[in-house]
């Protein structure tokens, strides 16, 4: 009777030590396509994040790069690189998969027509997808580009 439990005990720990690790396995993937993303479009490197977007948000990148003005360029010429903090992720959310990130000296895109500003800093959440067929696993999923949440607003 006591191998019976010893068993099922057993049988329960390798299940969950698996979904344990394929949880963590899938957090690192969704990390890693978040930080890729992020640098890209904050430095506004539009092409190279493209990778790392769902299908269905390639057009919010084709729209931000025929956006840019002659003046962002020679700004973005002569700025150091946006960083990236990952703050926090979440792929269980209910609201869905989600990044709060941080990101630190941007130029911000402003209304059409106009040049962007520089920001220090300002918090943005990105919505994930999980793409299984692809090798990246983990997208972001535009359905707009990025703004910053209201509290870092600058």
């Amino acid at each position: 009777m006591n191998l019976k439990y010893l068993l099922v005990f057993v049988a329960a720990f390798v299940l969950c030590s698996c979904d344990s690790t394929s949880f963590i396995h899938g957090e690192r993937k969704a990390r890693a396509a978040v930080d890729s993303f992020a640098f890209y479009y904050f430095n506004w490197q539009f092409p190279k994040a493209t990778r790392f977007v769902t299908d269905s948000s390639q057009v919010w990148l084709r729209y931000a790069a025929s956006q840019v003005h002659e003046a962002d360029v020679a700004i973005l010429r002569d700025k150091e690189d946006a960083t990236i903090e990952i703050d926090e992720i979440d792929v269980t959310s209910y609201n869905g998969p989600k990044a709060r990130i941080t990101v630190n000296n941007f130029l911000r895109m402003d209304t059409i027509g106009t040049e962007g500003h520089l920001v220090k800093k300002a918090s943005f959440i990105l919505h994930l997808e999980e793409v299984p067929e692809d090798k990246v696993r983990w997208k972001v999923r535009m359905e707009g580009l990025p703004q910053s949440e209201r509290r870092n607003r600058d």
